[in-house]
């Protein structure tokens, strides 16, 4: 799942919702990787994912941001990924 975030293009900084992401991950990997167990089935699996490898895509510059409740003008939970800059006062704990 990592890999695959890490993998989407121009991602210096995304928002949207659990779904939105989900289905631009299985645009980007290929269909035995989607069908494995690894790979979550629906938006709230996809955010218990990041909740748990949040930590590492931090470690490799890459912030991951959930929500606590609802957020923007249409009440949803917006889901924010940021490129962290290397070498940043963000990121230097992370090294």
């Amino acid at each position: 799942m990592a890999q695959a975030i890490l993998g989407l293009p121009n991602i210096d900084i995304w928002e949207g919702t659990s779904g939105e992401l989900l289905s631009e991950l299985a645009k980007a990997v290929p269909d035995n990787i989607r069908s494995g167990r690894q790979w979550p089935n629906n938006a709230r699996g996809l955010s218990a994912a990041l909740k748990r490898i949040a930590p590492d895509l931090r470690r490799m510059g890459l912030e991951v941001i959930l929500p606590a409740g609802l957020t923007g003008h249409a009440g949803q939970r917006l889901v924010t990924l940021k490129r962290l800059m290397p070498g940043s006062a963000e990121n230097a704990s992370a090294v």
